[in-house]
């Protein structure tokens, strides 16, 4: 039996790895991860609104507003 879904990208992968580190507090190493999902998919919105998150849980709250709404 074959599986239906699609292999995952690149991109995801790197986002995969991105919210690994969100939960483990590692907000540079996610930051890192996300900036490299979104330099292989441009328009990769999931990457952007956790850049987003990890950027508010920084406090850096007008730079997670701009990384919100370029998703």
């Amino acid at each position: 039996m074959t599986s239906t879904n699609p292999p995952e990208s690149a991109a995801e992968k790197f986002h995969q790895k991105a919210e690994a580190y969100v939960a483990e507090n590692k907000f540079d190493e996610a930051i890192a991860s996300c900036e490299l999902a979104i330099k292989i998919e441009e328009n990769y919105a999931p990457a952007y609104k956790t850049l987003g998150n990890v950027w508010q849980a920084k406090g850096k709250l007008e730079t997670a507003e701009n990384y919100y709404k370029k998703r």
